[in-house]
């Protein structure tokens, strides 16, 4: 049954229809046949009892007589023909008259002529006082008949039975007859039935299969679908409401990217200010030395030794300051989405290294633990990166008076992680996930004074913030989990009060795969 529900709509709409047409139909030429054959019966009997009455008209005298031969003549001129079709629905296999003793005057069977019949059926008769129609079998090869007996009557005085039996065989072969004629041609209106209701069913359930399809596309993130069906009845215009709740869905989209990317540059930005006042300070001091070496530089009866150092010196502080504009930069721009080949460790030092200033002027001791062997992760770098700037910003904040800042990383094996819902990608190329549901953890954790517990189920709602007016835009862990989620993967929180926050990021291993599994167009922001 369950099979069944899973055909398509054309196999079980024809096959519900031609179910029931085929019942209506069965239905029908029941009855016909039934009708026909009660027609073909009592024409069968009345053609008997005719005969039957004749008989016992013409018998009344010859039976008042004794004249057994006249009586014989009447019966032979009744079944003279015998063996042959009399009716034209049957024959006569027997016929007799008795008399009110039951004692057979004259038998088409001379082996019961004179004999006194003893049976209940006899009995039953030679006591009624009208005509008697019963159904029997007859003879040795049990032939169906219908025994008919008429009551000879004299001056409104019975004196006597005549009986007869008038065959079925002929009723019954035309019944077969007309029964496989009904048949034949029940059969070919079945198979033209099922053509002229299959395309029926195609005509109706196509529009309603390509829907079906433009709909699973759209669920993957194909929002660039339209149906074209030229109809004027429901299903045109549900195809034209579905085209144009695409084109609507599209629209949104692409607003909610433009938000989203908008979003997240000002959290970007917010970001960058936070990290502003250690970055100069990291930028003044080897401008202070660079400046002390050029006015050193400028005193006479230096050594060239001494100039060698200096210049040296200089080039070091001028290295600084590019590296640290460089990052400053690269951090702040807007970069196109791109799931690149990424080494996770390399990228928490490489966020560790661009915040040192902010953390060391916070008076935050910073601890790391990067596991080694961690497999390189299909993620889109600058987002990761985010994701780190912020969580760690939360956790600098979280910790006014100083404090440690524990970074983990570990790749977890066979864990059966999986992703929920429909796996969606940028990466121009084709990779699968792992089948075990490896996936690499990073935790951030800090010892300020935790996440207050009625506050906690809201830390992740776009804007919600429990710092000062300035001081957040509530963007920033909101931004994170989309950002997670959309790499397929969790960010989770644990926090105690007065002992600190772990927030834990978890993103599947994926590798490059031969075959592309999965082909959606939905785009991270």
């Amino acid at each position: 049954m369950v099979a069944f529900w899973k055909k398509k709509l054309t196999f079980k709409f024809s096959l519900m229809i031609l179910g029931l047409v085929s019942i209506v139909v069965l239905a029908v030429s029941s009855y016909l046949l039934f009708h026909e054959k009660r027609v073909l019966e009592q024409e069968l009997q009345n053609r008997g009892l005719a005969i039957a009455n004749s008989l016992a008209r013409q018998a009344g005298e010859s039976i008042l007589r004794e004249d057994d031969y006249a009586l014989f003549k009447l019966i032979q001129m009744v079944t003279k023909n015998r063996g042959q079709d009399l009716t034209g629905e049957g024959i006569i296999p027997y016929a007799m008259i008795l008399d009110n003793q039951g004692r057979s005057l004259v038998h088409t069977d001379s082996g019961f002529s004179r004999k006194v019949l003893k049976d209940d059926l006899t009995d039953q008769l030679l006591k009624a006082e009208g005509p008697q129609v019963h159904s029997l079998r007859w003879g040795e090869g049990s032939e169906s008949v219908y025994d008919i007996s008429v009551p000879v009557r004299m001056r409104n005085i019975k004196i006597g039975t005549v009986r007869l039996g008038v065959s079925k065989a002929g009723m019954e072969k035309e019944m077969a007859e007309t029964a496989i004629k009904v048949l034949a041609v029940l059969f070919i209106l079945m198979l033209a039935g099922a053509w002229a209701i299959w395309r029926f069913s195609k005509k109706l359930t196509q529009p309603i299969e390509l829907l079906s399809e433009s709909a699973q596309k759209v669920k993957a993130g194909d929002l660039d679908q339209r149906v074209e069906i030229s109809r004027q009845d429901e299903i045109g215009v549900l195809a034209e409401s579905f085209n144009q709740m695409c084109a609507a869905l599209r629209r949104s989209r692409d607003e909610i990217e433009r938000t989203q990317r908008h979003l997240l540059q000002t959290e970007k930005m917010a970001s960058l200010g936070k990290l502003a006042a250690g970055v100069a300070h990291e930028i003044n001091n080897p401008l202070g030395g660079i400046l002390n070496c050029l006015h050193n530089l400028s005193q006479d009866g230096m050594t060239p030794e001494k100039q060698a150092e200096y210049m040296a010196l200089m080039r070091e502080g001028l290295k600084r300051i590019q590296n640290t504009v460089r990052n400053l930069l690269h951090f702040a721009q807007q970069h196109k989405p791109s799931l690149t080949t990424t080494d996770i460790n390399h990228l928490v030092e490489k966020t560790l290294s661009f915040m040192q200033y902010y953390l060391s002027r916070k008076e935050i001791h910073v601890e790391r633990e990067l596991a080694e062997g961690v497999p390189l992760l299909i993620v889109d770098e600058h987002q990761i990166e985010q994701v780190l700037v912020n969580l760690i910003l939360n956790a600098v904040q979280a910790m006014e008076d100083g404090g440690t800042l524990r970074i983990k990383t570990q790749w977890v094996q066979g864990s059966g992680f999986r992703v929920h819902g429909q796996v969606q990608t940028l990466y121009p190329q084709p990779y699968t996930l792992s089948p075990d549901g490896d996936f690499v953890e990073i935790s951030v954790q800090d010892t300020g004074y935790g996440i207050p517990p009625e506050v906690f189920p809201y830390i992740f709602d776009p804007f919600f913030t429990t710092k000062g007016v300035g001081e957040g835009t509530g963007l920033g862990l909101s931004l994170s989990q989309a950002i997670i989620e959309q790499h397929r993967g969790s960010l989770t929180v644990e926090s105690q009060v007065g002992k600190g926050s772990t927030f834990t990021v978890r993103l599947p291993v994926a590798t490059q795969a031969r075959t592309l599994e999965t082909s959606s167009s939905a785009t991270l922001f």
